[in-house]
């Protein structure tokens, strides 16, 4: 009978050696998979070298985009700084701007004048509140439109032109003229103008200040004047042949006495005198019209200056005034002529009106010198005394209407002595100051 441990023992070799195959089977897996896990670290070992390049070109990469992009935004931080300046310069100009013209817009608002700017072209940039009154129209239909679509129709292409030439230098600027507007109602005012250039710093013409006066008024109540003056004119002159006459008719009756014949030659002196004022009136009447013929010849304004002394005695009188005439550097005598050439009854006019003006302008207690002398071409009469022009009147002296503290003054005289003067073919002027008084001059040619 076998043995008992040996037949256990056969009965487990097969066992061990199935435990053998699969330990040999289990060590072969194990160390294929070593062999793979070595491959594929070998493979990681590569990728992770490549991928080290790859990081390290990369990182190459980033700090040369970083460097642009730090360069770039230095320059863009640069360039936000200049254009934010730029734009804070500019703001800054505008604001300045938008003051100015707000103050310079107040400015015209306040003036009682009619108001416009227009630019090189013509076309209105600002205007107040006085033009959008007078036009009436509203400040938006104003701007933007050239201002000769505002004239009226009849005279747009004419001051259209003028003001080209004006704009391109052809033509010399005029210090005042007169052109009507059109109203949005269709009426038409007329507007006294100035005209002031703006340039640049080449002296280019880049605009022009337009101002005006509306004057529509006055004009109408010039005409209503005149019409009523040249009414009063007309219906004078019969009444005033009666007062002439009847003194004529008077001093034939031979129980006159000294003392009535001379007031009667006073009434007739009165009367003439009355006519001469009255034909004086619608001779200067003419001159304004272009209409008056002059007729110059030989006067001797001295025997004029003492009458017109005598005229004034009342006024010199009660002033307690002094008159005194030189002739050509010396006191005026009794024997002495100055002859000038012109009309007689012109000359008296002129010359008592210019006279009469400075007794009336002269302190109390002072005198008024009438100086008679020649030029190359000029007989001259400057007449003097201590008064001062007023300041607000200066521009407007030989202008019609212009006076200033007179009660009764009229503002014909200096223009009618003006007047008198230019159709002689001679001028006035006049200076004045604190210190030296009012001098103002005749100049007459001596030939015509």
């Amino acid at each position: 009978m076998p043995d008992k441990h040996q037949a256990l023992n056969e009965h487990q070799v097969p066992e061990k050696r199935q435990a053998r195959d699969r330990l040999l089977a289990k060590l072969n897996a194990l160390r294929r998979r070593q062999e793979d896990l070595t491959a594929r670290l070998g493979d990681i070992g590569r990728d992770f070298a490549r991928r080290k390049e790859v990081e390290k070109a990369l990182r190459k990469s980033r700090m040369r985009l970083e460097r642009r992009v730090e360069g770039r935004t230095v320059e863009l931080k640069e360039a936000n700084q200049r254009l934010r300046k730029e734009i804070m310069e500019r703001e800054r100009a505008e604001k300045v701007l938008r003051s100015e013209r707000d103050r310079v817009q107040k400015y015209m608002d306040i003036a009682g004048a009619f108001v416009l700017v227009v630019d090189a072209k013509g076309e209105v940039t600002l205007v107040n509140r006085m033009g959008c009154r007078i036009l009436e129209y509203g400040e938006e239909e104003i701007i933007g439109k050239h201002y000769v679509d505002f004239i009226s129709e009849t005279m747009r292409d004419e001051v259209k032109t003028i003001f080209n030439q004006l704009a391109e230098g052809e033509a010399g600027p005029e210090e005042y003229y007169e052109h009507s507007v059109l109203t949005k109602a269709g009426q038409e005012k007329v507007i006294h103008w100035r005209n002031a250039f703006l340039r640049d710093e080449n002296g280019n013409i880049t605009g022009a200040v337009i101002s005006g006066v509306d004057v529509t008024e006055q004009k109408k109540a010039e005409a209503l004047r005149e019409d009523v003056e040249r009414i009063t004119r007309h219906d004078l002159r019969n009444p005033l042949s009666t007062v002439i006459y009847v003194p004529q008719m008077l001093k034939t009756s031979p129980n006159l006495t000294p003392e009535q014949l001379e007031l009667l030659k006073k009434v007739e002196e009165a009367g003439y005198q009355m006519l001469n004022m009255i034909d004086s009136s619608l001779n200067l009447y003419k001159m304004e019209q272009g209409t008056y013929e002059s007729d110059p010849h030989p006067v001797d304004i001295l025997p004029l200056l003492k009458k017109i002394t005598e005229d004034l005695y009342p006024l010199i009188e009660f002033k307690d005034l002094g008159v005194d005439v030189f002739v050509r550097g010396s006191l005026a005598r009794e024997t002495d002529e100055f002859k000038i050439l012109g009309e007689e009854l012109l000359c008296y006019t002129m010359l008592a009106n210019l006279i009469k003006n400075a007794v009336e302008a002269s302190p109390d207690k002072e005198r008024v010198r009438v100086f008679l002398d020649e030029e190359e071409v000029f007989f001259v009469v400057a007449i003097h005394n201590k008064g001062v022009v007023p300041e607000e009147i200066r521009d407007t002296f030989f202008e019609k209407y212009a006076t200033s503290g007179k009660k009764d003054g009229t503002g014909l005289g200096s223009y009618s002595a003006r007047l008198i003067a230019e159709t002689l073919g001679g001028g006035v002027s006049f200076a004045t100051s604190g210190e030296e008084g009012t001098t103002v001059t005749v100049r007459m040619p001596k030939h015509m």
